[in-house]
């Protein structure tokens, strides 16, 4: 006797898109050769067989299992029935080609998942900083064959006794040129003093 299992169990309602795992088992004991005929597994849709969804094997080995799985169609309308059941067939004994069915498993079928909107492709912006200048340091160490930074040129300083200019004429320093009228002016006066002092009798 073939005993059936599915996943989803009998009785759940599937939806177009959904897959049907079928397990079949058997008693190795019930047939007599190491192979079977074959292991089929019919999908009937409304109470019609459908052989685009069922499947199976020929030979098939007399381990007692046969699996088999199928998507149910997208085209199916709400409300139907889709149902499938087991077949085995090989030498029992009594006759070459004796054969055994499993029960019948069925699913209503449900209306078709909604179809929500298409996902958002969200990009993902990297800002990129511009690279700041550092600052020279000339305490790292530089690899053989590099060649050393530019710096820029230093200014011209002249020997100090080059800075000042070369004193032509008087002097132009306006303190000094005051002092020196001031002595000379007192000296004037000193003159004067000692003329009209040597003409009196």
């Amino acid at each position: 006797m073939l005993h059936k299992q599915t996943t989803p169990p009998e009785g759940t309602t599937v939806h177009p898109g959904d897959e049907i795992v079928v397990e079949i088992t058997w008693s190795v004991t019930d047939w007599l050769a190491p192979d079977l005929h074959k292991a089929l597994d019919c999908v009937y849709i409304n109470n019609r067989y459908v052989p685009q969804l069922s499947g199976g094997e020929r030979p098939t080995p007399n381990d007692g299992h046969f699996a088999y799985r199928y998507v149910v169609p997208a085209d199916v309308p709400p409300g139907s029935t889709i149902c499938d059941q087991g077949f085995v067939s090989g030498p029992n004994g009594e006759e070459e080609y004796g054969r055994e069915l499993s029960n019948l498993v069925c699913f209503p079928v449900g209306p078709p998942p909604p179809v929500g909107p298409p996902p958002v492709k969200t990009t993902t912006t990297t800002a990129v900083q511009a690279p700041t200048e550092q600052p020279q340091r000339y305490d790292q160490e530089v690899p053989p064959g590099t060649p050393p930074p530019v710096s820029p040129p230093a200014p011209v300083v002249l020997p100090r006794h080059q800075q000042e200019l070369p004193r032509t004429g008087g002097d132009a320093n306006p303190a000094r040129l005051a002092a020196g009228a001031l002595t000379l002016a007192l000296l004037g006066r000193a003159g004067t003093r000692r003329r009209s002092h040597l003409r009196r009798p």
